[in-house]
C-alpha cells in the first residue's frame, strides 16, 4: 500500500477513529508519507490510544505512533513526484534510484505481484510498486 499526497483540510493521509483499544489497524510492506501539507501528519487519531500495528513500512513522521518491527520512520520515501503510466491499470509513483523503499519489504507478507501486476521476484519493495 502506498498512501502518500492525500489528506483534506482536517486531516492528514489516514484518520482513526476506532472504538476501542483492543482495535488496530495492520500495516504491512507500506509507505504513509507526504500530507497534502506540512501541517498535514501521516495519521490523526481521534480514538486517544496507539492503534496502528506496522511492519516493514515508511511513515515520513511519527504520527502514527505505530508498533511493530522494521520501520523506517522520519525518512523521504524518495517516490517519483508524477502519479504516472508505469504499467497496470491505474497510475502509480514509482521509487526513484536510492529510494529506502528498495528492497526493505519483508518477502514473506509481501504480495506476489505489485499493483500493476509485476512480479515480486527476489527482494520484496516496501509500497504497492515493486521496483525492476
Amino acid at each position: 500500500m502506498t498512501i502518500v499526497n492525500n489528506g483534506d483540510s482536517e486531516f492528514g493521509n489516514l484518520h482513526l477513529s476506532l472504538a476501542n483499544a483492543l482495535t488496530k489497524v495492520r500495516i504491512e510492506n507500506s509507505v504513509l508519507a507526504n500530507g497534502n501539507s506540512p501541517s498535514k501528519p501521516d495519521c490523526t487519531n481521534s480514538s486517544g490510544f496507539s492503534s496502528v500495528v506496522a511492519n516493514n513500512s515508511l511513515f515520513d513522521d511519527n504520527s502514527c505512533l505505530p508498533s511493530g518491527l522494521n520501520n523506517l520512520i522520519g525518512i523521504n520515501p524518495m517516490l517519483s513526484l508524477i502519479l504516472a503510466d508505469n504499467g497496470g491499470y491505474t497510475p502509480t509513483l514509482l521509487p526513484n534510484v536510492g529510494s529506502p523503499l528498495l528492497g526493505a519489504g519483508n518477502l514473506s507478507s509481501c504480495l506476489p505481484v505489485d499493483q500493476r501486476g509485476v512480479a515480486r521476484n527476489g527482494a520484496c519493495d516496501i509500497g504497492s510498486v515493486q521496483k525492476q
